[in-house]
């Protein structure tokens, strides 16, 4: 069925990086020339364009086909495998379906990158189509890209400091960097919200060198009033370990702040180690040469990948609150998480438990001889100012 309305069918083909990197790029052309083919069976060839290297684009009037939605169409053509060197293959689509007529006023091509996004995107052929929904979430997350372009301008990104308690000597003898990000239009931004935004608008990098400058000042005056908090701990992202100049830039922020670098560790998550396993080897190298001690974070949240353990590259691994609070709820659970604090203190390497709420999660942690406690119970995040008064 024609319609007076142009629609814009994004097909977007998220294998095509995994592929790219175990096969020639003569394969991947075949690939993209394959689903261009398939497209032009039911549609009109004339319409299908190249948006980019994994992504096709199809500009019609037809929002129906023989009676079926346009990107009903799209999606059958993708139910059945491709043809790829004589060798059936299955490819996961996202199929965006964009309205042109109701764009007016909007960044098509940013809203339709905001749309196309597809971090853990599991196989298979996934439809989305365009709404209002997702114009609030572009213009949202170009305000959130503003703000902290903004601040990073005018100075640094604020920082919050969350003091974690050695329970062998019974003290703050760290803590934990933690940026935070709001304004009075926005309110609070959660990070788990203007981190990945950062990784997309491209800000990371700047963002997380803020941190490190801010952490760097803070531990030249805890030195200097010879404090008991020794080291400041700050998450790492995907795209500085990525980065083969992050430890150098690392090294020098600390000797322009005045302290050694080994002031400062690093948190990795679970899932950074599985996707970044062999930049983390070469940064952890790195780290170790300036005495940088690397944390596992988020201990259990999906991965609980004992290898990462058996690397060797971590000094301290930190168990995720909600796996300890669910492991500490029956005897069974409490052997396990006391065996395997057993295990990794055998190994050399000590244990945080995180998200300490409760005087009953303390009890048990302490009852499973962790090293140190972190959470709202033992200090909520506090300004630098009062890290400073500990």
């Amino acid at each position: 069925m024609r319609s007076n309305d142009p629609f814009l069918f994004m097909v977007h083909l998220p294998d095509f990086k995994t592929i790219l990197d175990t096969k020639d790029h003569t394969y991947t052309i075949r690939m993209v020339r394959t689903v261009s083919e398939r497209l032009a069976t039911s549609l009109d060839r004339d319409r299908i364009y190249r948006y980019r290297t994994e992504t096709l684009a199809v500009l019609t009037t037809e929002e129906s086909v023989d009676g079926r939605p346009t990107e009903r169409v799209i999606e059958d053509l993708f139910l059945e495998p491709f043809n790829l060197e004589d060798k059936p293959v299955m490819l996961t689509a996202r199929i965006l379906t964009v309205p042109l007529s109701r764009m007016e006023d909007v960044d098509i091509v940013s809203v339709i990158e905001h749309g196309l996004v597809t971090e853990g995107l599991s196989p298979g052929v996934h439809l989305h189509r365009i709404d209002s929904k997702d114009i609030k979430g572009y213009l949202r997350e170009q305000a959130i890209i503003r703000l902290m372009r903004n601040q990073l301008d005018e100075g640094e990104i604020d920082v919050v400091f969350q003091p974690i308690l050695d329970l062998k000597r019974g003290r703050f003898t760290s803590a934990e960097a933690l940026a935070r990000l709001s304004s009075e239009d926005l309110g609070d931004i959660k990070p788990s919200e203007f981190i990945p935004i950062a990784e997309r608008a491209g800000l990371i990098h700047a963002l997380g060198m803020s941190v490190i400058r801010t952490s760097s000042r803070l531990m030249r005056k805890l030195q200097e009033k010879d404090s008991v908090i020794r080291q400041v701990a700050i998450n790492l992202s995907s795209h500085q370990i990525a980065d083969t100049s992050f430890s150098k830039s690392v090294v020098r922020t600390c000797k322009d702040e005045g302290i050694r670098p080994s002031s400062l560790s690093f948190e990795v998550t679970e899932s950074v180690w599985v996707r970044n396993n062999s930049d983390l080897l070469r940064l952890a190298k790195s780290f170790k040469n300036e005495g940088i001690k690397l944390l596992l974070d988020d201990f259990g949240t999906g991965y609980a990948n004992l290898e990462a353990v058996y690397s060797g590259i971590f000094e301290t691994v930190k168990f995720d609150g909600m796996l300890f609070r669910n492991l500490s709820k029956g005897p069974a659970g409490h052997d396990t998480i006391a065996n395997l604090i057993a295990l990794f203190s055998s190994l050399g390497v000590k244990t945080t438990v995180e998200g300490v709420e409760s005087p009953e999660q303390e009890h048990d942690a302490i009852a499973a001889k962790a090293d140190s406690l972190q959470g709202f119970l033992i200090k909520r995040p506090i300004p630098a100012a009062e890290i400073l008064q500990l």
